[in-house]
């Protein structure tokens, strides 16, 4: 049976919605910190392992260093499937805006690259 997206889903990005649609969210995406259950499903997720995970870090790892040797930051897009892990396709403009992450962390990742590219140009 065919299903449309839900809850959990979305398939047009903030570039397509617009600025606009970020700014006026009345509803703030939640981190996946505030998840007891999953938006579509209901099954618990709190404390469970996402499998495949050593898998999946390495075909991202392959798939960065070949497809994408010198681009500092990619979102890959995997499923874990029947037939094994794969990769779906790569996000060159990564959507953090819903995302839990170390905010921190990245924009210090950021900054050192961008500091790196400007002490090399002429």
């Amino acid at each position: 049976a065919k299903r449309g997206l839900m809850a959990g889903s979305s398939n047009a990005n903030w570039y397509q919605r617009g600025l606009q649609w970020i700014l006026n969210l009345k509803i703030s995406p939640q981190a996946a910190d505030d998840l007891e259950n999953h938006p579509d499903t209901g099954k618990r997720i709190r404390g469970e392992q996402l499998p495949a995970v050593t898998e999946i870090n390495a075909l991202v790892r392959r798939a960065h260093l070949a497809l994408a040797p010198r681009v500092p930051l990619v979102g890959w897009d995997v499923a874990v499937t029947p037939e094994g892990v794969m990769l779906l396709e790569a996000n060159l403009s990564c959507n953090l805006f819903k995302g839990s992450y170390d905010r921190d962390r990245y924009l210090r990742f950021v900054d050192q690259h961008f500091a790196e590219i400007s002490r090399r140009l002429p």
